[in-house]
């Protein structure tokens, strides 16, 4: 279902279909644009470990390496050259294990995470010539939704509830036709009640194969 069809859903709902539109085709865009940076932060980010947001190198004498500011999570590190995980810490971890950036210098061990915004730290200081690396991360939308044909990230049977939060931006606009601040929070609150199931079902999904929850007795 691309963009220019819930555009279309959204016309017929909302009794907009004669020219001149209440809303026009390029609002319209923005608000789904919205819809799915929201429906990414509520329910925990889309899965990704191909695009170009997913891939470092790690070279010697660099211990500094800037990491995409569309990923929310970061979930697990791979070296593609031998298929084994870097681990990745956060600052705390890091120093409960007695890590010091000191100047020693050896194989990549670990990346730490948290010392600033959107990068990580390799430690020690790599000596290795060259690691390709490939991040596993849950992350924003990589593009904008920007024409009726722009590709949506968000999974098929998700895109149509998009729409209660394309209505609560569009009674939002102040205009004596289309401003609604009730309507408004209704359609928010519906759209933010659907991410919350979504986000459980992402959560099932993502959970490893074979792990059991006990509820106790």
């Amino acid at each position: 279902m691309t963009p220019g069809e819930l555009i279309d859903i959204f016309r017929t709902e909302m009794a907009d279909i004669l020219e001149p539109y209440l809303w026009s085709d390029s609002e319209l865009l923005g608000y789904l644009d919205d819809a799915q940076t929201v429906y990414a932060q509520l329910t925990g980010g889309f899965a990704d470990s191909t695009s170009t947001a997913t891939k470092i190198t790690i070279v010697a004498g660099k211990d500094w390496y800037a990491i995409s500011p569309r990923i929310l999570k970061l979930r697990r590190v791979t070296r593609t050259d031998t298929g084994r995980e870097i681990p990745v810490w956060t600052a705390e971890q890091a120093e409960l294990r007695g890590v010091r950036f000191d100047g020693l210098t050896g194989p990549i061990r670990a990346l730490v995470s948290g010392l600033e915004d959107q990068k990580l730290r390799a430690w020690p200081m790599p000596s290795e010539a060259s690691v390709p690396a490939e991040l596993r991360i849950l992350r924003l939308p990589l593009s904008t939704i920007s024409d009726v044909d722009s590709r949506i990230e968000v999974p098929l049977q998700h895109r149509v509830p998009m729409l209660n939060w394309v209505k609560s931006r569009a009674h939002r606009k102040p205009d004596a036709e289309t401003l609604n601040p009730v309507k408004a929070d209704a359609y928010e609150q519906a759209f933010r009640r659907y991410c919350v199931q979504a986000s459980a079902e992402l959560a099932r999904q993502r959970r490893p194969s074979g792990t059991v929850h006990y509820g106790g007795l």
